[in-house]
């Protein structure tokens, strides 16, 4: 399995408290467990990905026997929150959310903010990104993509080794995104802002030195970004949205991404993390890019049809 190489120890204190406890450890060490290695069947193949059902029949083994607060605290990390007393400083008031004149402001700690390593103040950053119900109702559904693609607790749940349950880590912690994904034109706002990415710009360039610098973290926190914009994607929802150019387009997208990873040499020094699933035999796959590996989990049964018969093949 690849792993990222910044701050290791960090990411996995994040992954601890927002699923709540791990994967079983024949997962992380990619043994072949038939009851908690989630395969490429039917069953996953549903219009609706990432809700807490799904994510319970791939690890019913691991999340079978959670209780109701923990099923909210999994699914629903910023609502819990609002019930913590220690962190309800953090919040802000809807009213600092406008300046005097009534434009959008946002007060937030975002992921290009100095002291991006969260470790264990991670949590404020979850509630210190929470936006009032009053608030995203007026934005539009571009601007809330463009905020939750911003949020420090964003781009930090992202980092994490499972693609499904980093995903839903993300759902979770970002009121945002949350509410993104309930619009009725979120296909479009998110297949826009794919498209739009000019990997060099967009992703940026790493040090790639024995010590970390703030660009590398900035490269990380925007492929985080890129990987969660294709787990959304490369869904039967999105694809239905779309015609058949603008499949291709995210297609030559994702393909213009991954090249430019490959030339930076990126993929061999372990950036990416949503990066492998499981085939139907139980056995590990790389992959090279978070879309990829929604396609091989076989989330989206139209997706992979659409790349078989305009491909020629089950991989792009």
């Amino acid at each position: 399995m690849q792993s990222k190489k910044i701050f290791p120890t960090v990411l996995l204190m994040i992954c601890l408290f927002l699923a709540g406890c791990t994967k079983s450890a024949g997962i992380i060490a990619g043994e072949d467990n038939e009851s908690t290695v989630p395969t490429q069947t039917e069953s996953v193949n549903v219009s609706e990905p990432y809700t807490w059902e799904w994510i319970v029949e791939r690890y019913p083994e691991t999340y079978s026997d959670y209780t109701e607060e923990s099923i909210f605290k999994f699914t629903n990390c910023s609502e819990w929150l609002k019930t913590q007393d220690e962190y309800k400083e953090y919040f802000h008031e809807a009213s600092e959310y406008w300046d005097d004149d009534g434009n959008f402001v946002y007060p937030g700690k975002t992921a290009d903010d100095p002291e991006f390593h969260p470790g264990m103040r991670f949590i404020k950053y979850v509630a210190d990104a929470t936006m009032p119900q009053e608030v995203m109702d007026k934005l539009d559904t571009r601007k809330l993509l463009e905020i939750a693609n911003n949020e420090k607790c964003v781009v930090s749940a992202a980092d994490e080794g499972c693609w499904d349950v980093g995903y839903i880590n993300v759902i979770s912690v970002s009121a945002a995104y949350r509410e993104f994904l309930k619009r009725d034109d979120y296909p479009q706002a998110i297949y826009e802002f794919y498209v739009s990415i000019n990997p060099e710009e967009y992703i940026g360039k790493m040090s790639l030195g024995s010590e970390s610098t703030d660009e590398d973290i900035h490269v990380i926190a925007r492929y985080n970004i890129v990987s969660i914009s294709e787990v959304t994607l490369a869904t039967d929802k999105v694809y239905d949205a779309l015609d058949d150019s603008q499949r291709d387009a995210v297609i030559d997208k994702k393909n213009e991404i991954e090249q430019y990873m490959n030339e930076m040499d990126y993929y061999s020094r372990g950036l990416v993390a949503w990066d492998w699933y499981y085939d139907v035999d139980g056995k590990m796959v790389l992959t090279n890019t978070a879309f990829d590996t929604v396609i091989g989990a076989g989330v989206s049964s139209k997706w992979s049809a659409y790349i078989k018969e305009t491909y020629g093949g089950d991989k792009l």
